[in-house]
């Protein structure tokens, strides 16, 4: 249900990734319906109810791409071979001294499980 409102964004900002991401975090799920057992908020789902374009696409598989970089926290993730998740991904995050919360000015790097990193 809530994935409505990136779907929206990625297609006012031209970034088709990001429509398909919430695409596939939708899955086969009714677009205009909230999910049973989870909660109800009318302002969550108006987005869902009245965006034709939200209910006319259809499930996508997450886009997977090969590496992401996210310049203002200085992550980067990365994986061996785009729109697979086979491989081992990596997630690696930069900093120094001078940010908040930091203890140590090395950055830091942690693999994952293979998976929708």
């Amino acid at each position: 249900m809530g994935a409505a409102v990136p779907h929206r964004y990625g297609r006012r900002t031209d970034q088709p990734e990001v429509s398909v991401h919430a695409r596939a975090l939708r899955g086969a799920a009714d677009a205009a319906i909230p999910e049973t057992g989870g909660p109800f908020d009318p302002r969550r789902i108006s987005d869902a109810l009245f965006e034709a374009d939200w209910q006319a696409a259809g499930p996508a598989p997450f886009p997977l791409p090969v590496r992401g970089w996210l310049p203002d926290t200085q992550v980067l993730v990365a994986r061996a071979a785009a729109g697979t998740e086979r491989g081992l991904p990596l997630a690696v995050k930069g900093g120094h001294n001078d940010e908040s919360h930091t203890t140590m000015s090395a950055p830091s790097s942690s693999p994952s499980t293979p998976g929708r990193c």
